[in-house]
């Protein structure tokens, strides 16, 4: 019946997080956020390089953090100003000067509403197969040694020989077991 048990709370664990990861990915997918990692130190002591960024997409302001895309990446620097011809200036708070090359409004993602250090390192990492599929077998290798380890200390704790036997200290007398409770019985 143990077995059983622990049997059906091994699945509904599973069911459980199948649940939270499908849940994550729907809201993911249509939440305004977009999340980023951060490879550089441009924004330096603000955002740290292996940092990710939370980005409210579509809603920014002047003076804030955003991500834009540019020459096919994304970059976060700070909204300086605004121009009326439709352009941006934006700078890395570690830079001396503003950005050199032009960002238009449209370019911009949307402004940062978090920045958790070191998350950026994982995102790149989960991103890569290799990375991803090491993650998967380090899983699979915990779930397996820890099912090994709970064998392990059920047969541990199982009943030992002597339980067995009635649990006898010493040497098991030589004559049968009824003749034994025999004479106990009968005040020897």
């Amino acid at each position: 019946m143990a077995r059983s048990r622990g049997s059906v709370w091994s699945v509904a664990g599973w069911l459980l997080l199948a649940v939270c990861l499908g849940a994550v990915l729907f809201i993911g997918l249509r939440a305004p956020y977009a999340l980023y990692a951060v490879r550089t130190g441009s924004m330096t002591p603000t955002i740290t390089p292996r940092s990710a960024v939370l980005v409210h997409e579509g809603d920014y302001h002047v003076g804030q953090t955003v991500s834009f895309r540019h020459d096919g990446g994304v970059i976060t620097h700070r909204l300086v100003d605004t121009k009326d011809d439709g352009t941006v200036v934006t700078k890395g708070d570690a830079n001396e000067t503003p950005d050199p090359f032009i960002v238009h409004r449209s370019d911009i993602i949307g402004g940062v509403v978090a920045a958790p250090p070191a998350l950026g390192y994982w995102l790149v990492f989960l991103k890569d197969p290799a990375g991803a599929g090491s993650l998967v077998l380090g899983l699979v290798a915990i779930r397996l040694l820890w099912s090994s380890a709970g064998q392990a200390g059920r047969q541990e704790s199982g009943p030992s020989q002597a339980g067995r036997r009635g649990a006898v200290d010493g040497p098991v007398p030589s004559e049968p077991a009824h003749q034994h409770a025999l004479a106990v019985g009968e005040g020897r």
